[in-house]
């Protein structure tokens, strides 16, 4: 999503950049896939709400120590 901002004006005597826009995030996708075994391959999982970068960061985390897990178990 993005959303119009106001900016300096610009100035021909040096190198310029007029943004205009602001990136803002509303939603994520991911999906976890194992190659070696496609049993703890997941569902693709989408979020569309408020907080979208700190409930990303919670979930990627969350995924992170379940694949640690698997390979302590494995290994």
């Amino acid at each position: 999503m993005t959303n119009k901002i106001d900016t300096c004006h610009q100035n021909n005597n040096k190198s310029f950049t007029n943004p205009y826009e602001e990136h803002q995030a509303c939603g994520y996708g991911y999906k976890v896939v194992c190659h070696g075994d496609r049993s703890y391959s997941k569902p693709v999982k989408i979020y569309r709400r408020r907080n979208v970068a700190k409930n990303f960061i919670e979930n990627i985390d969350r995924e992170a120590e379940s694949c640690k897990e698997i390979i302590k178990k494995t290994f």
